[in-house]
């Protein structure tokens, strides 16, 4: 069986592509891991790197399943990203991940927090904020962290999203406008523990805990992307340090907002937890990196999975959706 493997756009440089989006910085490596581990697992692979030709070159070949590796969407350019599932489904390939409806209702993150709340899935108190006088409403009894609405990858978050005061505030959403040009994403600041956890298929991953070199034990931008050396280059994580109680409650929203939001194939879900127990999700991530050193790869070699076994799985679940739809 032959698998195309959809690679990033290449048509700009690697600068451009970290400026666009984290994963930028490492992407090139995840590719031939990928295309690697499904040879290993007998398949045959092919690469075609995402472009504004994408359309043309899939009505150009045959049907066949497609390893949806270009998270960064078109010219790289992450709002794209569910335009890129689009296309497929445009030209009738079968694929893995999530389709373009779950993808681009994963980057709203103002909307995904409505969806939480709707299913009763404890998140931050949040606020929308498209411009200063947004913030009229807000009313600060507490830290708040400001982030981009849109954005993946902690990107555009350091310790000055935390903010404590109303000239903080205000100063932090107007950079976030300014910068990424889309609304900023107000929240209460959960000072506490952080967890992920993850999904292949419909199997529950060990939880992770990361652990961030700041006062905040924040993922900031800087931490998560240090050296450029993939998802954790500044964190330290672990696993097994997890209350009972605290377990199921984070494996059962996951799977809440999973069949709330459609999402498929692969995905992590992260929390934050309070001094008392109480867990937060804060952000939903359909289609994450998978780089050796990903969360999800950390997760699948706790598992006792290699991470061809991770592909593998990934792969597997994708052909179980079309074997039923057939």
């Amino acid at each position: 069986m032959k698998i195309l493997i959809l690679a990033p756009d290449i048509s700009v440089s690697k600068s451009e592509r970290f400026y666009h989006s984290a994963y930028g910085g490492f992407v090139d490596d995840t590719v031939p891991m990928v295309k690697k581990s499904l040879e290993e697992k007998g398949f045959e692979t092919e690469i075609l790197h995402c472009s504004l030709d994408l359309l043309a070159d899939l009505k150009k070949r045959e049907k066949m399943l497609i390893f949806n590796l270009c998270d960064d969407g078109f010219q790289n350019i992450t709002k794209t990203e569910p335009l890129v599932a689009g296309v497929i489904e445009l030209a009738g390939f079968p694929y893995t991940g999530s389709d373009m409806f779950t993808l681009a209702l994963c980057q709203h993150k103002w909307l995904c927090k409505e969806l939480m709340t709707a299913n009763k899935v404890r998140t931050p108190r949040y606020w929308l904020a498209e411009s200063e006088n947004d913030l009229n409403g807000i009313k600060l009894d507490g830290k708040l962290i400001v982030k981009p609405n849109f954005q993946d990858g902690s990107i555009g978050i350091n310790l000055k999203s935390v903010v404590s005061t109303r000239e903080e505030l205000e100063t932090q959403v107007r950079n976030i406008i300014q910068r990424f040009k889309e609304p900023a994403l107000v929240e209460e600041f959960i000072q506490g523990r952080e967890f992920s956890v993850g999904i292949v298929g419909e199997e529950l991953m060990p939880i992770m805990e990361c652990h961030s070199p700041n006062e905040y034990n924040l993922k900031s931008d800087d931490v998560k992307w240090a050296n450029s050396v993939g998802a954790h280059g500044g964190l330290r994580v672990e696993f097994g340090k997890i209350e009972p109680r605290l377990e199921k409650e984070l494996k059962r929203n996951a799977l809440i907002m999973k069949r709330v939001m459609g999402c498929r194939d692969y995905m992590r879900f992260d929390f934050r937890v309070d001094s008392k127990g109480r867990s937060y999700m804060i952000d939903i991530n359909p289609n994450p990196g998978l780089d050796s050193e990903s969360s999800l790869s950390l997760m699948a070699k706790k598992r006792g999975w290699s991470y061809s076994d991770l592909i593998y799985n990934i792969l597997k679940s994708a052909l179980k959706r079309y074997e039923k739809e057939a």
